[in-house]
């Protein structure tokens, strides 16, 4: 798909998103929010600034780039902004997970969270024929509750590429296994990302921006479907290993990408 990720076309939209997030941290600290608050503030901007239109221009150029993979993209971009913190002065932001490098992380390829989804759908959708997958009544909740039966956990989401990238990919199916029959497309795709993300998705994270960038991922695949208010209940703040057993109800498949040179 990629031969190299972080490409350059991904690297260039990086450092256009990291000076907007400079310069909303430059903005909070001279109105005289402390550097933390600045850092969230700054990343929440850039977050808002994506799902209202205001980098319309960039975001353009990522579909054009990426096709049916530009969430990817933006979605890299947001996990590697989530690595940066105030630097001891509190006047800017700094990489502290890699000093001295471009960028802060390796973010999921394409290829690879398409190849995890992809396991995870086969054991989810496991017994289900394309049949089973068609909507033919009008009780829809009945059709979702009866199809949809499962939840999915990534214990270190990050900006959450790899439960996106399985919303994306059952929205997909489901769409497929409804092509011919006269149900509307469109509003099925976006009642089964509604559902997903109510009964079905859950994510966790250390970082207390994570979920900041896991919502403006699943936003911005809502407002492909024409909604700009998708509720998402289901991203914690928390260490997985430490605060999670007996919080959340049982789960059926983990996806991950390991966190790796993170310190416990």
């Amino acid at each position: 798909m990629y031969s190299q990720w972080p490409d350059q076309d991904l690297l260039s939209g990086f450092q256009r998103l990291k000076a907007r997030m400079d310069f909303r941290f430059q903005e909070a600290r001279g109105i005289g929010l402390a550097p933390n608050k600045a850092l969230s503030s700054a990343f929440s901007a850039v977050c808002t600034d994506l799902i209202s239109g205001k980098c319309r221009e960039y975001v353009t150029e990522a579909k054009r780039r990426r096709t049916d993979n530009w969430l990817q993209e933006v979605g890299s971009i947001l996990g590697m902004l989530l690595h940066f913190e105030p630097d001891h002065s509190g006047s800017c932001l700094t990489n502290v997970r890699r000093p001295g490098c471009d960028f802060t992380t390796y973010p999921s390829s394409p290829s690879a969270t398409s190849l995890v989804a992809r396991m995870a759908l086969s054991r989810l959708l496991a017994g289900l024929t394309s049949g089973d997958l068609q909507f033919t009544g009008s009780n829809l909740e009945a059709y979702l509750t009866r199809v949809l039966t499962f939840r999915v956990i990534d214990p270190s989401m990050e900006s959450g590429l790899l439960l996106l990238e399985l919303a994306k990919q059952i929205i997909e199916r489901i769409g497929r296994a409804n092509q011919s029959s006269n149900s509307n497309n469109g509003g099925l795709s976006l009642s089964v990302l509604r559902w997903l993300v109510a009964n079905c998705l859950y994510g966790v994270d250390r970082n207390p921006l994570a979920p900041l960038a896991v919502q403006t991922g699943f936003r911005l695949l809502a407002q492909e479907y024409g909604d700009d208010q998708l509720e998402m209940p289901n991203w914690l703040v928390a260490d997985s290993l430490r605060d999670l057993p007996g919080r959340l109800p049982a789960m059926d498949v983990v996806v991950n990408n390991p966190p790796w040179e993170i310190p416990s």
